[in-house]
């Protein structure tokens, strides 16, 4: 699935090639430890502004050899401020105490949680990317981290087989959750005024005023 923001004029061919090159050797847990919003931006950063190839935690000493090959440059530590390499993990809910809050399905990246308002949320562990940006919004704290422990091999470069295959799905659900939501906003943008104060979100608040309101309306009629 071709990324949605590799469209950009001001680039030359070689130079988006380069950044799909690179985007394909990264772990596409869209984790954001590298400090850019996704593996894709911070594949286009590395071109484009020169960004250093040892800001991914998820990927560690392996990916950090196969950007070194593939541009040509000197391997050099994992910055360990942005986090230390973990072996591949998923979360997990703990379910009793989920209170349906959605909070941890708005920041999954990869669509890997299902639930509904006030409804116990669960985690697809084939889909979860392990990327942890669900866990600070949790109001409970009752998202917890599990490994995976899969068989990923003795290879020092790159990504195993098998982290590849999770990094194609995670790039292609990243992908799709980004399509969604752009073409939300270009039907909001385009809406008629009072069309688009419908359709933004409001505050509970601001709901009971409508409410409030159309009662008062239907009762004065």
């Amino acid at each position: 699935m071709t990324n949605l923001s590799v469209s950009n004029p001001s680039l030359t061919s070689t130079e988006q090639s380069l950044i799909h090159q690179i985007d394909e050797l990264l772990p596409q847990t869209q984790c954001e430890k590298c400090e850019y919003k996704g593996c894709f931006a911070y594949a286009k950063a590395i071109v484009t502004e020169s960004a250093p190839i040892n800001r991914c935690p998820p990927g560690g000493d392996a990916v950090i050899a196969s950007l070194s090959q593939l541009l040509n440059t000197p391997i050099i530590a994992l910055n360990s401020a942005l986090g230390e390499y973990k072996p591949p993990q998923v979360v997990r809910i703990e379910e009793d105490f989920c209170i349906g809050c959605m909070k941890c399905i708005i920041a999954c990246p990869v669509e890997a949680i299902v639930g509904a308002r006030r409804l116990m949320h669960t985690v697809i562990k084939e889909e979860c990317t392990g990327c942890e940006l669900c866990i600070p919004p949790c109001p409970l704290n009752c998202i917890v981290i599990e490994p995976l422990n899969p068989q990923l091999g003795e290879a020092s470069i790159g990504l195993s087989d098998w982290e590849k295959t999770r990094a194609a799905k995670s790039r292609m659900r990243f992908n799709a959750k980004k399509s969604r939501e752009n073409a939300r906003n270009n039907i909001t943008d385009t809406q008629p005024p009072q069309e688009k104060a419908l359709a933004d979100p409001v505050s509970k608040s601001s709901m009971l005023d409508l409410i409030n309101l159309a009662r008062k309306e239907f009762n004065e009629k």
